[in-house]
């Protein structure tokens, strides 16, 4: 995509503009469960009655569980290229702007990654000329979690609610689930990271549980 332009409002006043001369986007999915989901939709089509979907709710658990864990990975990218952000408080930009993102299905040990890379950024010039010189110009920050058991969490609560009670989940039952997550010990982790401006240039990795 080529001249992209997004205009951003608060309280249907324009307050700025992002643009770019470049966008490309890749988004990839491995073992996407298609059939499963399809039938998940023609379930809900044929289920708008409340009184049915509550008769009918054992195969809707059915339905679920076989949907599982919706897909191995999904990926993706945003790269963005000449990037202006015009507001009130100046001009802001850079020469490249890069997103990424990964995330396994509803797994046992999921994990979900992160990625954004900046290169040649500018600043107002509002923003005085001693601060702007300790600004960071370049950025490749890498994040993102492990040891991650969303597939637990969807197994108990599928087997558990209850569509003829109000509320379908009993009480406690969130911080039952809340529990039982943090018992797998999630992990959040930085990959290695740099920011950097001129000559300087700082490194962060670490994982945090």
């Amino acid at each position: 995509m080529a001249d992209f332009v997004e205009t951003v409002k608060i309280d249907g006043r324009a307050v700025g503009a992002i643009k770019t001369t470049d966008l490309v986007v890749d988004v990839t999915a491995k073992a996407m469960r298609t059939k499963p989901l399809l039938d998940l939709l023609a379930f809900a089509v044929a289920h708008e009655d409340e009184a049915r979907l509550k008769a009918d709710q054992a195969e809707l658990k059915a339905l679920l569980l076989a949907a599982l864990p919706l897909w191995d990975r999904v990926a993706g990218t945003y790269t963005f290229k000449n990037v202006a952000f015009d507001t009130y408080a100046g001009n802001w930009g850079a020469a490249e702007l890069s997103t990424a993102f990964g995330a396994d299905g509803i797994a046992q040990n999921g994990k979900v990654d992160y990625a954004i890379k900046v290169s040649g950024l500018t600043f107002p010039e509002v923003i005085p000329s001693w601060i702007a010189a300790v600004l960071p110009t370049e950025l490749d920050l890498r994040f993102g979690g492990a040891n991650i058991d969303l597939d637990g969490m969807a197994r108990k609560t599928i087997e558990t609610f209850d569509l003829s009670k109000n509320p379908p989940l009993p009480a406690g039952f969130r911080d039952q689930i809340k529990s039982d997550f943090m018992a797998n010990t999630p992990k959040f982790i930085m990959g290695h990271s740099v920011i950097k401006n001129g000559g300087t240039e700082i490194a962060l990795e670490g994982e945090a549980t």
